[in-house]
């Protein structure tokens, strides 16, 4: 991200349970959110455009920056459709976001937080994404694998797994990519990288121009 990045990692490659959401974290990310000038409120929310969201985010466009999609999750993370994303913390949040942007060359911005009593909610931003076809807008199964691989990814486990720098993905139904005039993208995706990986992430500007040196 441009403004915000944290570090967590895991010697698993499944996405390991919390108990629940982690209050202190939350706090503390709004507590630094207020440091910054960057706490939003429900007032701002409301000026925004309402768009068709997902599980994970209520999404917004702001009629003063039509080249950029507003992304809100649930208090402490939760799902829209009334479930827990209990595993995924606030810091395992923020490093996915970093990685896309490292990883498939993204400009997605932490750009606040709304505090609520339920629990803080984070506000980023994510560059827009145009569907080559408006009316067809997502890759096929097929297209997103042969994107993955050539991204250094292979299948392993349960989630897409790039051994060259312990880069995890996961979440990669067809929803989640967007198939450009471009080709493929993806729009919401998790990464994270294991622990103990001593490799620095391979930028996405490398896999394009090289992608057999992943």
């Amino acid at each position: 991200m441009a403004r915000e990045s944290a570090a967590t990692g895991s010697s698993q490659r499944e996405d390991t349970p919390l108990a629940g959401p982690d209050r202190h974290v939350g706090r503390k990310l709004a507590t630094f959110a207020e440091s910054k000038g960057w706490i939003l409120s429900d007032a701002w929310l409301m000026s925004l455009i309402p768009r068709e969201g997902g599980n994970e985010h209520e999404t917004y466009s702001d009629e003063g920056q039509l080249l950029w999609r507003v992304k809100v999750t649930g208090p402490d993370l939760a799902l829209y459709s009334g479930k827990s994303r209990s595993w995924l913390s606030e810091v395992s949040y923020l490093e996915s976001v970093r990685l896309g942007n490292l990883v498939f060359g993204d400009s997605a911005e932490l750009i606040g937080v709304i505090p609520t009593i339920a629990g803080t909610r984070i506000v980023i931003r994510q560059p827009e994404v145009l569907a080559h076809d408006p009316d067809n807008p997502h890759p096929t199964k097929q297209e997103i694998n042969d994107f993955l691989r050539l991204a250094g990814f292979e299948y392993d486990e349960g989630a897409w797994v790039r051994d060259a720098d312990g880069i995890v993905l996961t979440d990669e139904h067809e929803g989640n990519f967007i198939l450009t005039s471009d080709g493929v993208r993806p729009i919401d995706i998790h990464l994270r990288q294991l622990a103990g990986t001593n490799t620095t992430s391979i930028p996405w500007e490398l896999c394009t121009a090289n992608p057999e040196r992943i």
